[in-house]
């Protein structure tokens, strides 16, 4: 039998006594169901790392998280003219997918204004329900969309944009992460313990600081203005999940419980 682990909450300050008998007893609930399977996976290598010092008698594979976005199929004239209903020709893209907040970002994104970059901004998806950038200049909101929708809207921006603290950082358990770079988008995003090291900073993401206005602002004046790096930082995160499909994760777990 095989159990799988996903969001391994064994970590973390004991701020309180509360918090630090919570902690003991989830370990010990964990270490008890470990006990009843033969197999272990989980999403994240740090989830992994969790696991086997919980219980080094076990093996934790990783199966990580593949996105729900479908790849979409599209002409290059498709791809353009859909890109044409969003921004003019001579406009950058940075698109925000998720329910994070992005007052920092947009802060950055004013800047690049100021400069005198032509930059519009995209929300994809749901929107927050008390979101703070209805009267945003220059920006296009997506609305609610189908599954199909999603993969199309996510062939169109330069940046995509993922807020991240930095002690957590984000990681392939975020399925707004393996679908944009699964669309060969350059992703600016948080790093930190939960991020895995197959990600490295401007080979395929871009690592930034989101407590830190002026760095975020860095990073993306950098994308916005070198459409090379924005490339080859996009062609290298396609490459790196080029094999992450639900087909490939179907024949590791069938070769997993046939071991």
């Amino acid at each position: 039998m095989m159990v799988f682990c996903h969001e391994v909450c064994l970590f973390g300050p004991a701020t309180s006594l509360t918090v630090y008998v919570m902690q003991r007893a989830t370990k010990f609930v964990t270490r008890k169901l470990l006990h009843l399977f033969d197999f272990v996976a989980t999403s994240i290598e740090y989830y992994s790392k969790l696991i086997t010092e919980l219980d080094n008698r076990k093996n934790p594979k990783v199966f990580p998280i593949v996105s729900n976005v479908p790849l979409v199929e599209m002409t290059i004239d498709g791809v353009r003219d859909l890109r044409r209903k969003v921004a003019n020709d001579d406009e950058t893209i940075i698109a925000f997918f998720g329910l994070r907040d992005v007052d920092l970002s947009i802060e950055a994104i004013q800047r690049l204004w100021q400069d005198g970059l032509k930059i519009k901004v995209m929300f994809i998806g749901k929107l927050p329900m008390n979101f703070k950038h209805n009267d945003l200049v220059n920006s296009f909101k997506t609305g609610v969309l189908d599954v199909n929708e999603l993969g199309q809207y996510m062939k169109i921006p330069d940046v995509l944009l993922i807020p991240e603290k930095s002690y957590y950082g984000c990681s392939f358990k975020s399925g707004s992460l393996a679908a944009a770079m699964q669309n060969g988008l350059p992703v600016v995003t948080g790093k930190g313990i939960l991020t895995s090291d197959t990600l490295i900073d401007n080979q395929n993401i871009v690592f930034a600081d989101f407590s830190d206005m002026e760095d975020v602002y860095g990073k993306l004046k950098k994308l916005c203005t070198g459409s090379e790096f924005r490339c080859n930082i996009g062609k290298s995160a396609a490459l790196l999940l080029r094999d992450r499909t639900w087909n490939n994760t179907y024949e590791k777990y069938m070769k997993l419980l046939e071991e």
